[in-house]
């Protein structure tokens, strides 16, 4: 077991250069330094701490054009009131961020801890997703048609080969065209523009009880914004795949959020499924490139709980071209995973 000085020298080393210096710019170089675990990006987290002070060092050196966004979003949730990390300290052209600490109680991690406060906890989350779903024309870049299908590029072009079925370009074109009917119900039926988060789940959003409101809910990771559907974050936050809830209680927040927030159900439950749909192949695709460029296999873990939120969404009439191309293209699970 290392001490406290030997664990904060292995972890300096472990950093780069840059990172380090931009510590030392900061005056943040008395800070002990250990890692946090990451999301799937290329973003790497550092808890520095002196006493019983703490902060978070974002390091976004690898993907340094995503800080501009983060500091736009964030600047936007927060004139609106929604709870988001203060930011003491940025360097946009190297990619280094220090800021406000929320601690380590995510809502994937509280929940696991405290399961009789999940209908409690995700009905809080539901106010907070139809809370974001008032602030309608946002200045962030559209979810539309084009960004809908070039997601889905992941899938195509990790995921099939991965299972031995790589596409040539007729079946490209006959999957992209399977989405016509889904494309055009969304053009009737959601034109309204909101605020989408893009990457809602328990593991982004933080337990912060000293707040009232939604603001108890802490927001993070969010630089990937987009100006689209009222329906996405409901539905990432619902389906997913590393969290599964219980059918009775996913059914009952979604309804519960759809009534809320004025859908028509009928049309509102066509464009979840659509949703769920293009979402989860995605995954797909993200969790097999993950795997393959990082050898990072602890998502793969993940996709029988995808694949069953596919299969659901595929019973929907309006997805039928997408199920008929599925079948004929023998898409299907990992026969194992690694």
């Amino acid at each position: 077991m290392y001490k406290k000085k030997d664990q904060k020298s292995r972890t300096v080393g472990n950093m780069l250069l840059g990172t380090i210096e931009f510590l030392n710019k900061k005056n943040l170089d008395s800070y002990d330094i250990s890692p946090i675990a990451g999301d799937a990006s290329d973003r790497k987290y550092y808890r520095l701490k002196h006493g019983r002070y703490s902060l978070v060092l974002m390091d976004s050196s690898g993907t340094p054009e995503t800080m501009s966004s983060f500091l736009s979003v964030r600047e936007y949730l927060s004139d609106n009131k929604f709870s988001v990390p203060q930011v003491l300290h940025v360097d946009l052209n190297e990619g280094y961020m220090v800021l406000e600490d929320f601690g380590d109680n995510t809502l994937d991690k509280y929940l696991v801890q405290n399961p009789k406060d999940s209908e409690h906890i995700y009905s809080l989350a539901i106010n907070l997703v139809a809370s974001m779903s008032t602030l309608e024309d946002p200045p962030f870049p559209e979810f539309d048609e084009h960004f809908f299908l070039y997601e889905l590029s992941k899938f195509t072009n990790w995921y099939m080969p991965f299972i031995g079925k790589p596409l040539e370009d007729e079946d490209l074109v006959e999957f992209n065209a399977s989405w016509s009917q889904s494309l055009n119900y969304l053009s009737i039926y959601d034109k309204k523009k909101v605020f989408v988060h893009k990457d809602l789940h328990c593991g982004n959003l933080f337990w912060l009880p000293e707040k009232q409101g939604v603001r108890k809910l802490g927001v993070i990771d969010f630089q990937s914004a987009k100006s689209g559907s009222g329906v996405y974050d409901i539905i990432s936050l619902l389906y997913d795949c590393r969290l599964p809830l219980p059918q009775d209680l996913r059914d009952s927040l979604l309804n519960k959020y759809l009534s809320s927030t004025g859908w028509d159900i009928r049309n509102a439950k066509n464009i979840c499924d659509i949703f769920i749909a293009q979402r989860n192949i995605k995954i797909l695709g993200n969790f097999t490139h993950i795997y393959q460029q990082k050898g990072n296999a602890i998502y793969l873990r993940f996709l029988p709980n995808v694949w069953k939120f596919i299969e659901e969404s595929l019973n929907n009439p309006i997805l039928e071209d997408l199920k008929d191309w599925f079948i004929k293209n023998n898409v299907r699970p990992m026969e194992r995973y690694p």
